[in-house]
């Protein structure tokens, strides 16, 4: 490694964007996964270390629209689990 060089840190990170990908099998832990929430783009704002769903992700662009035990909810963020995103651009 160059002196001066920024090592690049493993997983992810606060201030990445990412990329939701949804994965069957998991149950969204606290709260269930909706399927408009597949796909949709943000940045991780905050981490919850040593939980399933560590990563919270702030959404770019419009909220989430879904029906939650029959009542319409936006939603504007969520916690994800590492396997649950794709990395779309490291923060600097």
């Amino acid at each position: 490694m160059v002196k001066g060089e920024r090592k690049q840190p493993p997983g992810l990170a606060e201030g990445d964007w990412v990329r939701v990908r949804l994965v069957g099998t998991c149950d969204g832990g606290e709260s269930p996964h909706v399927p408009a929430e597949d796909g949709t783009e943000g940045r991780i704002t905050a981490m919850a270390p040593g939980t399933t769903h560590a990563y919270f992700v702030l959404f770019n662009g419009s909220p989430v629209r879904a029906v939650v035990a029959g009542l319409p909810k936006t939603v504007l963020g969520r916690h994800y689990a590492e396997s649950e995103l794709e990395l779309l651009l490291h923060a600097d």
